[in-house]
């Protein structure tokens, strides 16, 4: 019988109290000499106390029970006893299993094998395929690295484990074949594990679980020696060999030698391989024994190799002897010998799987032969796979509010899973409030779920809803978690309803996307399926890279490792180095902004690349901001480059043969319309070559480079061991003199280092040598520094220079950006390129064999076969899952490169890929901009809108057997036809014959375009910042409607408000609407509207839960709230405020779920210091009193205040309005229209530039007005040749008839006038003398136009004659007015021809008094007047203007009428009155514009309603009322200026009148010439005293656009 015993904690104190006693005694060490207890013991020779040895015994006494036979009586009694945990009556609570398990828990002992003897009734099956993963055991990981936490395990515990195992897998079905019977099965696991041999020892083997046909099951072993491969020194090989036989001697199980290509050595292109020792073992413990060992003295070796110079070694070899050598290497630690290790860290299983060629997902017939091998044997024609079973499952557990779960304290309250399709249901009724009964979950017919209640829990005992949504096309059930706990208690139903759905959401998307998918990439990667879902793609293509390499006999790389303090060339320590990403970002400012920035131009001969337009007004230019909608059905203007399209026509007949034979594959021969097709598209390339302007609408496409990267490296045949440099080819056999293996390619490096020199590193070097550092451990000595590791040395040294530079430098880092090249070997061992060559290939096959399967499953579906319908959808899923697998691995080739630690690691060859992956996109961007307009640039691909008269796709037919009738798509063969001329590789080497090595030298080129589309419509938005580029953020959308794609919106984005994101899913069908775009824009602004109204109104019709889920936002904390130190934030602020009134418990670990909203109290606070916890609306109302009264600083607050009023509503209308800016009234404005959403106004940037654009006294730019003009050269009249006629020009180097004349021009004589071409040039000496004025040439007077000019020729019918006549008319008027005497003439004689005749056809005799007076008028209007002095009189709004005309003063009366503007919180009914009119305009101090009118009243008018218009401030329709303080006088200076004209429209009107006998009284407004100024309200009237003053009728004339100006 087992006596159960039990020892207390108070029992345990007093039996402690007593030892020391009895041993003080003993010892005759009182209490009062202050001696350890320790000591006292040491004493006595004892070295535990009597405690521990209690404990001690008694698990002695338990192993001995549990290494007991299981026949045995007290091994019976102690299972019943003990294993059923049954206590006799009047027995301690506590049986001996508790105390065991007490004793464990406490550390006291370190054998895992005896706890988990104890709780074996609670052990823990990872998976139902596999072998059983023990736990570890608590105490290491407490320990976490103590001596015997590393003790190497007893064999007796290796074969315990081993047999464990074994039952494990039994349970579940797995036995292992003992007999030779022949099984097929697949693979759906494997696992490392030891068995016993013929001689009863522990191997190494791996465990292979199948799946027969039938669906039984079964388990193989195989074993397998683990090894891996050390380098030797030259001639020490055998010395090696010996000294390792007998330093290891039975651990080590094999040793051989091997020849295996190592690409890092030198010159191996010529055959020379590398002689590697292996060192084969019996099982992983001993390789583990013997790797660790070596491994030190390689990495000692390495060091030593790295400080002794090269030229060291030769000088040696040079002065000693040959026998001196070989017995100094006799006589050495043949340890130090070993310069290498390889293939050391790869995984048992991985090593296996890779040398036997043994892949889970795969079907073999396998063949036990007892105790040898088994034979396996791999199956491609069977193709369905078997059905596993499997379990998902869904737990919810009670939880404190705000808190995630607490496996401690928490309990769980119910249990959801899923197996074989079937569902259960396991509650706990202590939590439960009733019996939930079988009811049925069927989100959708495909995904049936019943759902049973299986059993109940024993008394005392998210994602995922958006990939649901997304791939399985239905919502399943939410629930808030802070109302789980109290729907557990009120509506138990509800609460199983959520959490059956998570169950079945999670068994649907296993079983339709990863199940197939993980299988598939296992039947190419030697991991466990396991391994494969958790582990990244760098992995994964490194474990297949490892794969090929293996069966290509190249030994494997060690993985990179990061070089501590790298310094640059020039001497700066480096922080971090990197190349630069081949990203590129979205058009937003008139130009591409490629990370790449450098353009090489490869030829000097002009492409189609090299042409350029120049921009005209009134037109799209092609590459400037492009954000708003594109849809295909609106039409959008177009500015084509002719000169490009004429490119295009001459090249159509090369672009469709390249598309033809190239990329269909077809020989031209065999296409019977070739010349009709290259007619059809030069047809409809030659009218847009006549028309470059175009309004038509748009086609909408994806141009993508078909796996870019990838066939980037295929096409440059890069590779890591391709990246060389000059040393590597100075010693390679192939290094001749022109040799074309060589390839230069560009990349771009971007490092980050310290300013510090080389020198003050090392002098910081120096400085530590001399200091003394922290111990390792308390207590310990200090350290100095070179004891330190190497990893602590470097972050000492960087923290050290860094500190040094903040003062030094004043920055701690410097970054710089440069082109480098790196040659590319063209000859190098393409096993990394032909690994991707074959998974392209063959991701291609299973795409083709994918597209069969889906025509299989229609056929299927149409005979109606179930069972042929069910292996057909298992075809199609099994092909898609593949060519998904290798899509996978396939884009992952390039960015492992640059993964840290990776075997294959190359900065070079992944600069290179990207560089040339940008360079592309930006070639094909700059043909796109000549004939579209591109819109979004990706890495790969480009958005772009093409013109629906653009040659789109044509049909070629053909007599191939396979391919009658072939589409290609005209704007992909152009951009493909381009990256042949510029991205082919013609030094692209391949191995024809390995023996004697020959190679063949080719041209490549694998890089593609691909077409997607054409689409709908594509949405892009706009940033609300100036200059700033929003990059992959854009939704496109099919012809049928649907969302085809959808990128960088906050509807996908986590923590952002749910507003914004309903707003933005409703908002983007919207956009499909309407015929135009104002229309379109109508449609989205009335959504925007809707979502305004809300806010605006408050949330008045919708009740409180749903305004607090529209409107709270809800944040995590990652970290403990002390951790955030002084940091602020809405977070913080929410976690401190929950914590008072729900206790510092709340935020004392991490996790906390913040959900908050913003108040608009205290007045003036920041927004950090408004976010108010959710939590305080549901908690007491005598608690929310207190609580919002102290947050808010309002003590008006009672207990039924309503949370609208304490809502910061500007700030959700701010937010809101921010996201409509970017995706309705910015991208409005850049499409050119008004804004659709008047209530969100623009971005101060954007308001401004509005306003200068439509503002009609802006200035025109000069190249607005003019253009520049070819010049024309007139040919000589010389030898009576004449003058050219009027419609010839004669070009530069040219003559009229066409001959050719090319004649040099003095450098002196440019821009001169040439008398004759056909002198030859001769020095002239040029002298600058002042030249008087010629007088015009005199004519003989005539009396009549017909005397001088003759009579005028007919009108005529046809243009020449009306040009005839034309032409007569205006010599005529000429001649007429040079008769008047009104003719001007400039300093050279020659007529000024800008005058305008209609202007002085009233003209008046000068000799008069009213022409006098008309003349002084005409001064006043043409002339500029120079304001001399501004002076106010007595009468209000008056005021006396000097200024100079001419040579004239004049006093002109100046009345200014009182401006200023009221900002209104309620619209008036129209925009403009009498007095106001509306306007916008930027309000100090950020104020909000609301509804803003400008008053321009005079000043009389004003001055009586003052008082009025002060009271009108306080009422609550008026926000504020401006510029009432600014004084007449300086309005009047801000608006004339210093200089003024009168506009030449209104002066032309006045000389009109002035012609007819009007007076002048006309109001007319006043221009400065630094600035225009629109609309001043001024009146003027001019008061020479050179002329009588003409009053006007008096006038009141106020109000924008009514500056007036009254003269005399």
């Amino acid at each position: 019988m087992v006596v159960q015993v039990g020892i207390t904690e108070k029992n345990e104190k007093k039996i402690s109290a007593v030892e020391m006693r009895s041993l003080r005694t003993m010892c005759g060490v009182p209490r009062k000499d202050k001696c350890r207890n320790s000591d006292v013991r040491g004493r006595c020779g004892l070295k535990k106390d009597v405690l521990t040895r209690v404990v001690i015994g008694m698990l002695r006494w338990f192993g001995h029970l549990e290494r007991m036979n299981g026949s045995r009586l007290t091994t019976q009694n102690y299972r019943a006893n003990v294993c059923d945990e049954k206590v006799a009556k009047g027995r301690p609570k506590k049986s001996y299993a508790d105390h065991i398990g007490d004793i464990l828990k406490k550390g006291q002992i370190l054998s895992f094998r005896n706890r988990r003897a104890c709780i074996k009734i609670l052990m823990d099956v990872s998976e139902n395929s596999g072998k059983y993963r023990a736990e570890k055991n608590e105490s290491l990981k407490k320990d976490g690295g103590t001596t015997s936490a590393n003790r190497e395990e007893s064999s007796e515990s290796r074969v315990r484990t081993a047999l464990e195992n074994d039952k494990i897998d039994s349970k579940y079905g797995f036995d292992r074949v003992r007999d030779t019977k022949e099984r097929t099965g697949y693979l759906i696991n494997m696992h490392t594990a030891e068995i016993l041999d013929e001689d009863k020892r522990l191997v190494a083997a791996m465990d292979y679980y199948f799946i027969e046909m039938d669906g039984s099951r079964f388990k193989i072993s195989l074993t397998f020696q683990p090894y891996f491969f050390i380098l030797a020194r030259d001639e020490c090989e055998q010395e090696v060999i010996q000294y390792l036989s007998k330093k290891f001697a039975g651990v080590i199980n094999k040793i051989n030698i091997i020849e295996k290509e190592d690409l890092d050595l030198l010159n191996h292109l010529s055959g020379s391989k590398q002689r590697y020792i292996k060192l084969s073992f019996m099982s992983q413990t001993d390789l583990m024994k013997v790797r660790k060992e070596i491994l030190t003295a390689v990495n000692k070796n390495k060091e030593r190799e790295k400080k002794d110079a090269i030229y060291a070694e030769m000088l040696t070899n040079t002065l000693t002897n040959a026998a001196a050598i070989e017995h100094a290497k006799k006589t050495t630690d043949h340890l130090e010998n070993i310069l290498d290790m390889r293939e050391h860290d790869v995984p048992y299983h991985v090593r296996v799987s890779i040398d036997m060629q043994i892949f889970c997902g795969t079907w073999y017939t396998v063949k036990s032969c007892g105790m040898e091998v088994p034979i396996f044997t791999k199956r491609d024609d069977i193709l369905e796979r078997p059905d596993p079973i499997v379990l998902a499952f869904d737990i919810e557990t009670t939880k404190l509010p705000l808190k995630f779960p607490d496996s401690q304290t928490d309990q769980i309250m119910m249990i959801s899973y899923m197996i074989d399709g079937q569902g259960y249901l396991i509650t706990n009724r202590e939590i439960i409030s009733i019996d939930v009964e079988d009811f049925e979950y069927t989100p959708k017919p495909e995904f049936e779920g019943w759902v049973k209640r299986d059993s109940y829990l024993p008394v005392g005992s998210q994602g995922l809803k958006a990939v649901a949504k997304a791939k399985l096309r239905y919502d399943p059930v939410e629930l808030d978690p802070e109302d789980m706990c109290r729907m557990a208690a009120e509506q138990p139903q509800v609460l199983s309803n959520y959490s059956v759905s998570d169950a079945v959401a999670t068994y649907y998307l296993y079983m339709k996307y990863v199940h197939p998918f993980i299988f598939a990439l296992c039947t190419i990667i030697p991991l466990e399926p396991d391994e494969v879902l958790r582990k990244g793609s760098g992995t994964l293509c490194e474990s297949l890279l490892m794969v090929q390499a293996f069966h290509a006999n190249i030994v494997f790389p060690n993985k990179q490792i990061e070089e501590l303090n790298k310094l640059t060339s020039d001497g700066h320590v480096l922080e971090t180095e990197t190349y630069v990403g081949g990203h590129v970002e979205a058009l937003e400012s008139g130009k591409l902004l490629v990370v790449s920035k450098r353009e090489r131009v490869n030829s000097r001969n002009t492409t189609l690349d090299d042409v350029r337009q120049p921009r005209s007004s009134g037109y799209h230019d092609n590459r400037g901001p492009h954000a708003g909608v594109f849809r295909a059905d609106i039409k959008c203007k177009f500015r084509i480059a002719p000169q490009a399209v004429e490119k295009l026509i001459e090249t159509t007949e090369k672009t469709m043969k390249h598309a033809i034979e190239v990329e269909e594959g077809i020989p031209l021969e065999l296409v019977t319309n070739f010349d009709e097709v290259c007619t059809e598209i030069k047809t409809k390339l030659q009218h847009m070559h006549d028309h470059p302007r175009r309004d038509e609408n748009p086609l909408i496409y994806h141009l993508d480079v078909g796996a870019m990267y990838p066939n980037i490296i295929l096409t440059n045949r890069l590779q890591p061991s391709a990246m060389v440099n000059a040393s590597i080819c100075a010693v390679c056999d192939y290094n001749k003199p022109g040799a074309k293996c060589q390839r230069h390619m560009e990349w771009m490096w971007r490092g980050e280092f310290l300013p510090a020199t080389r020198s003050e590193y090392q002098r910081i070097q120096q400085q530590l040598e001399t200091e003394k550092f922290p111990p390792l451990h308390p207590g310990g000595p200090s350290r100095a520094f070179h004891n330190l590791p190497k990893e602590e040395q470097a972050a000492y040294e960087k923290k050290r220079l860094a500190d040094y530079c903040k003062v030094a430098y004043k920055k701690t880092k410097v970054t710089r950006t440069e082109i480098r090249t790196t040659t590319v070997c063209q000859k190098e061992n393409s096993f990394y390129v032909d690994t991707v060559r074959a998974f392209r290939d063959r991701r291609y096959e299973y795409k083709a064999l994918n597209k069969q399967a889906k025509a299989k499953v229609t056929e299927a579906i149409a005979s109606g076969d179930a069972a042929e319908i069910k292996s057909a959808k298992s075809r199609e899923v099994l092909y898609d899952s593949l060519q998904l697998a290798h899509k996978c691995i396939l884009n992952s080739f390039y960015g492992y490169v640059m993964r840290r630690g990776a075997r294959w690691h190359s900065m070079e060859m992944a600069g290179i890929v990207c560089y040339t992956g940008a360079n592309i996109i930006m070639k094909a961007r700059e043909i796109i901009e000549q004939v579209g307009r591109p819109l979004e640039l990706d890495t790969d691909g480009i958005w772009c809108i093409l013109p629906s008269s653009f040659p789109e796709t044509v049909t070629v037919r053909t007599l191939h057997q396979k391919k009658k009738k072939i589409n290609i798509s005209y704007p992909n063969a152009v951009l493909n036809a381009m990256v042949k001329d510029h991205f082919t590789n013609d030094q692209y080497f391949e191995l024809m014959d390995p023996i004697e090595k020959k190679y063949e030298q080719r041209a490549e080129n694998s890089i593609f375009f691909e077409v997607d589309g054409p689409y709908l419509a594509m949405v892009l938005p706009a940033s609300k910042e100036e200059g700033k580029k929003l990059k992959k953020r854009y939704a496109v959308f099919n012809f049928d409607g649907s969302l085809a794609e959808l990128k960088g919106f906050e509807v996908k984005r986590r923590g952002e408000l749910q507003l914004i994101k309903i707003f933005q899913s409703s908002v983007f069908e919207a956009f499909l609407k309407g015929h135009d775009l104002e229309t379109c824009y109508g449609a989205v602004a009335k959504v925007a509207d809707y979502w305004l109204d809300v806010l605006y109104s408050k949330g008045s019709n919708m009740p409180d839960s749903e305004l607090f889920e529209l409107i709270s936002e809800n944040r995590s904390m990652s970290k403990k709230l002390e951790d955030y130190g002084g940091q602020k934030s809405t977070s913080i602020s929410t976690a401190k405020r929950l914590a008072e009134f729900l206790g510092d418990q709340m935020v004392k670990d991490a996790g906390l779920a913040c959900r908050f909203i913003i108040s608009k109290k205290p007045d003036g606070a920041p927004v950090t210091e408004r976010a108010i916890p959710l939590a305080i609306f549901q908690s007491p109302p005598a608690v929310k009193r207190h609580h919002l009264r102290r947050w808010l600083k309002d003590n008006t607050i009672d207990d039924d205040i309503d949370i609208r009023d304490v809502l910061d509503w500007n700030y959700y209308i701010e937010r809101l309005s921010g996201a409509i800016q970017k995706i309705i009234t910015i991208p409005a404005a850049m499409q050119g229209l008004n804004n659709p959403v008047p209530r969100v106004q623009y971005p101060d940037w954007l308001h401004k530039k509005m306003l200068a654009k439509t503002d009609k006294f802006k200035t025109r730019k000069i190249t607005d007005m003019f253009a520049a003009k070819a010049k024309e050269v007139k040919g000589s009249d010389d030898d009576g040749g004449g003058e050219a006629e009027d419609n010839e020009v004669i070009k530069p180097g040219g003559s009229a008839n066409g001959n050719s004349m090319v004649t040099d021009v003095d450098i002196e004589d440019i821009g001169k006038e040439k008398t004759d071409v056909t002198v030859p040039i001769r020095p002239i000496v040029h002298t600058v003398k002042r030249k008087r004025d010629t007088s015009p040439d005199q004519k003989i007077s005539a009396t009549s136009w017909k005397e001088a000019l003759g009579l005028p020729p007919p009108f005529g019918n046809t243009k020449e004659d009306r040009l005839k006549w034309i032409l007569f008319q205006k010599k005529k008027w000429a001649w007429q007015l040079e008769q008047k005497g009104l003719r001007k003439h400039n300093k050279k004689g020659r007529i000024d021809d800008t005058i305008d005749i209609t202007a002085i056809r009233n003209t008046v005799p000068a000799n008069t008094l009213g022409g006098f007076i008309k003349r002084a008028q005409r001064s006043l209007l043409n002339t500029p007047w120079q304001i001399i002095q501004v002076t106010e009189t007595s009468e209000p709004g008056l005021f006396k203007l000097w200024a100079l005309v001419g040579a004239e003063l004049h006093q002109i009366k100046l009345t200014v009428p009182r401006i200023f503007y009221v900002n209104q919180r309620v619209c008036r009914s129209t925009d403009s009155g009498q007095y106001w009119k509306k306007c916008n305009r930027i309000l100090p101090r950020g104020h909000p514009v609301i509804h803003l009118y400008q008053y321009s009243v005079p000043e009389q008018i004003y001055r009586e309603y003052q008082e009025q218009l002060k009271g009108e401030l306080t009422t609550p329709e008026i926000e504020g009322i401006y510029e009432t303080q600014m004084s007449l006088e300086f309005r009047a200076l801000v608006q004339l200026g210093c200089i003024c004209t009168v506009e030449k429209d209104e002066a032309r009107n006045i000389e009109n009148e002035i012609g007819s006998g009007a007076k002048i009284g006309s109001w007319i407004s006043i221009r400065t010439q630094k600035r225009i100024v629109g609309g001043t309200g001024f009146k003027v009237e001019s008061e020479s005293s050179s002329k009588p003053r003409v009053e006007p009728e008096p006038k009141l004339n106020v109000g924008l656009g009514s500056a007036s100006l009254e003269l005399d």
